[in-house]
């Protein structure tokens, strides 16, 4: 969004974002289930003729792309509904059940976390890429709001805060104690949260840093002066909710009339 607007492409962007991890977790599944939380977010972006830096740094180590897994998704496994054979093999997985190494039996439709090698990329390469950022974008711990950090669990915020050389009231992991891991929805969850007393004031900037499924890290260093923060609005989810069973019904009407 930032090369859009710099490059002239265009000059207001709204991007919306938004990750429902909890819908449909085994909650047998305890190395996850009680992590994850729901959330959206949207984020309107405006150009300004005020110079506002913005600096980046992204790195990508697919190597352990199997210490986050779902084994049984994706388009590698996407069922076809049309060959019975295919689709009778594909339901009958709903029963296949793994050990874990944490002595948890999971799914092979649930996430699958390596919990001890995801911690480890966390803090071998996400504190490298934040201070190698703003080594290059000339800022100092001093020089920073906040260190917003992906939401991952309390531990690894605090972990990864200490190793970037960040004090801990720097590193708050405020998102994750009330709202979970909501993935990508963490950061806007903090700045919401964090920022949401100091959006009216001058010279806020933070340091955000990103990290895991990939495995992948990226880090920016942003200006977020004269913002508007609207905080965070809990969803509840109505009464009149429809069931899957009456949603089917509705669509079947639908494709009829079509």
């Amino acid at each position: 969004v930032s090369q859009m607007i710099e490059s002239g492409t265009c000059k207001r962007v709204l991007l919306v974002f938004g990750h429902t991890p909890a819908k449909g977790m085994e909650l047998s599944n305890r190395n996850v289930a009680p992590i994850f939380g729901d959330a959206g977010a949207a984020v309107l972006v405006d150009y300004s003729k005020e110079v506002v830096e913005s600096y980046y740094n992204i790195e990508t180590r697919s190597k352990g792309f199997e210490s986050i897994l779902t084994p049984m998704s994706g388009a590698r496994m996407l069922p076809s509904f049309f060959d019975d054979a295919e689709w009778e093999l594909f339901c009958s997985m709903r029963d296949k059940k793994v050990d874990s190494a944490t002595g948890n039996t999971i799914g092979l439709f649930n996430l699958q976390l390596d919990g001890l090698a995801v911690f480890n990329f966390t803090i071998d390469v996400v504190p490298p890429n934040i201070r190698a950022l703003m080594d290059y974008a000339n800022v100092e711990e001093e020089d920073i709001t906040s260190l917003l950090l992906h939401q991952a669990n309390k531990q690894i915020v605090q972990a990864v805060g200490s190793a970037a050389q960040f004090p801990e009231e720097k590193a708050p992991y405020y998102a994750f104690e009330n709202y979970g891991n909501n993935t990508m929805c963490s950061i806007p969850t903090n700045i919401a949260s964090v920022l949401k007393e100091q959006s009216e004031s001058e010279n806020i900037k933070v340091v955000a840093s990103g990290y895991g499924n990939g495995l992948t890290c990226a880090s920016c260093v942003l200006e977020l002066d004269n913002i508007y923060n609207s905080g965070i609005r809990d969803y509840v989810v109505p009464d009149e909710t429809p069931t899957k069973t009456e949603l089917y019904d509705y669509y079947l009407e639908k494709a009829k009339e079509v």
